[in-house]
């Protein structure tokens, strides 16, 4: 499968959603009918993140563009990687600040603290 395939993939999940949750605005009668709607729109609004990296397969038949793409796939595998270390790191100081300072802070605000010292 080509990055691009995994990308109409996604594309078409998108498009699915909005329609199954427009169908399903439409169709029920409902009280949060609008809220519904407006979940649609923001499903079909947030498709454009993935329609605009496919506007790069008309330069995937160039051969400098081809190489980028494959160094691009196996950095985003790194940062995968990266990233589910991080996951593993933040869960276990999540539970040892929960458990240890319950007195003073609780869930929520450990998960905010943790949040703030991730992101600097």
């Amino acid at each position: 499968m080509s990055v691009w395939n995994a990308f109409d993939l996604g594309i078409l999940l998108l498009f699915v959603t909005y329609y199954v949750l427009r169908l399903y605005g439409i169709l029920m009668p409902d009280v949060e009918k609008h809220k519904i709607a407006s979940m649609a729109y923001d499903v079909l609004a947030s498709t454009a993140v993935l329609l605009f990296p496919r506007l790069f397969s008309v330069l995937d038949h160039y051969r400098y563009f081809s190489q980028l793409l494959i160094a691009f796939r196996m950095m985003a595998m790194d940062l995968v990687a990266i990233l589910v270390l991080i996951i593993i790191a933040c869960s276990g100081f999540f539970v040892a600040f929960t458990l240890s300072f319950s007195v003073h802070l609780n869930a929520a605000g450990a998960a905010y603290a943790l949040f703030q010292m991730l992101m600097g």
